[in-house]
């Protein structure tokens, strides 16, 4: 009977260390997570080498500068590496386009591919409006729309905002 009872007492401490693990962890080995630091949002460009304030474009895809010649009132549009805003990100050199909001009204403004030295046949990372932006925008940071490209045959779009900007941007 002794040894039966031994038995059963070894069983039940094998049991017992099965499901608890040693030093009271686990049978995976793994402790539940107490204190974790905050991981801080990695910080983008808020300017461009040309100057220009920076918007996402796409799902952080690629960055576009928006530049205004103060004398000429010529708009420029530069698609730069999302990571490195001094990097030229071509893309299709398709027309671009602006679409500007004033209250509920929309203005299209064509942007003209005008590849930089250097970009590959058919690609392009300046683009150069081809109509006049409405009086009611005497600076860059006037702007309020959306500008859509063309990145892999898919209609991209970076939100642009007035003054201060944030990273938005949607994907069509």
């Amino acid at each position: 009977m002794p040894s039966r009872l031994l038995l059963s007492v070894v069983s039940s401490l094998a049991l017992a260390a099965a499901f608890v693990g040693c030093n009271g962890e686990k049978e995976d080995g793994y402790q539940p997570v107490k204190d974790t630091p905050e991981v801080p949002e990695a910080e983008h460009a808020t300017e461009g080498s040309h100057g220009g304030p920076v918007f996402d474009l796409g799902d952080h895809v690629a960055m576009v500068e928006l530049v205004l010649d103060e004398v000429t009132r010529g708009l420029t549009v530069y698609v730069v590496d999302h990571d490195d805003v001094k990097k030229p990100y071509p893309v299709d050199a398709a027309t671009a386009r602006l679409i500007l909001h004033s209250g509920e009204e929309r203005t299209t403004i064509e942007l003209e591919a005008m590849p930089q030295e250097g970009e590959a046949e058919g690609k392009a990372s300046r683009f150069k409006a081809t109509d006049e932006l409405p009086a009611s925008i005497e600076d860059v940071h006037d702007i309020d729309g959306e500008l859509e490209l063309r990145i892999d045959g898919k209609s991209i779009t970076a939100v642009v905002e007035p003054g201060e900007h944030e990273h938005e941007a949607e994907k069509k």
